[in-house]
């Protein structure tokens, strides 16, 4: 596999990253700061890809038990590999989050994911094999992340998700219809006044709690397409995006 080498949070990460096929980017940066887990919590990312979001976390919360499901072999070694290089330690499971052979029921504290944005009748596939299979679901397949990974997190735990802003509604009701509530959606729009592309959608699994939709977090201003304060403070800083 050819690999180019990505800094992240400003240089703080080195990241290896296939030169072809998916490549993480700032979705990965902001899911990972929209966590708030405590020392010594377990979580789980599912989809891990090369490690982005995964070493970010760890980069900000150190002291975390940060365990990463994975299917294809050659990206969860990747993902180790650069565990090692940045000195943070992710265990990796090679794993397809919507089969088996997955964690115990109820054993971390909180779970998140950036799955494909698309179903595989939707989407326009990539010739590259494991973009297409990283871009690209089977009909039903969100459904399956919000089930099997909400399986694995124990009760009053977290699960965040970030897709598309279509979508946003869909999945926390696929969310609500797992045990989880008190959700709240943030929008991510790229500028002001304009229609969001992406939300990231957090709920607890408590037996009540409304859907709250917050304001928009916009990523750019000014002619330049320059990132606004607030998203240069997360993507080159490292600070928390807790709502």
């Amino acid at each position: 596999m050819i690999t180019t080498d990505d800094a992240f949070l400003g240089g703080k990460l080195r990241i290896l990253q296939p030169k072809k096929g998916f490549r993480a980017g700032v979705d990965s940066v902001f899911l990972a700061a929209s966590l708030a887990p405590k020392p010594g919590d377990k979580i789980v990312e599912a989809g891990t890809g090369p490690g982005v979001a995964a070493l970010c976390l760890l980069a900000r919360v150190p002291d975390i038990h940060l365990t990463g499901i994975e299917r294809e072999p050659t990206t969860a070694k990747l993902a180790r590999e650069n565990a090692l290089r940045n000195g943070l330690k992710l265990a990796v499971i090679e794993a397809d989050i919507t089969g088996d052979h997955l964690p115990p029921s109820e054993s971390f504290a909180h779970g998140f994911a950036n799955p494909p944005w698309f179903e595989n009748h939707a989407a326009t596939h990539s010739p590259h094999a494991l973009k297409a299979r990283a871009h690209a679901l089977e009909a039903g397949g969100v459904a399956l992340w919000v089930a099997n990974l909400g399986r694995l997190i124990a009760p009053d735990g977290s699960l965040t998700f970030i897709h598309r802003w279509q979508e946003a509604r869909a999945i926390a009701a696929l969310m609500q219809a797992n045990g989880f509530n008190a959700i709240r959606i943030k929008p991510m729009a790229a500028r002001a006044h304009e229609t969001p592309i992406r939300a990231i959608v957090r709920a607890r699994k408590v037996k009540a709690g409304q859907v709250e939709i917050l304001e928009s977090f916009v990523l750019h201003e000014g002619p330049s397409n320059a990132f606004t304060k607030q998203a240069e403070a997360i993507l080159r800083h490292g600070e928390s995006f807790l709502f």
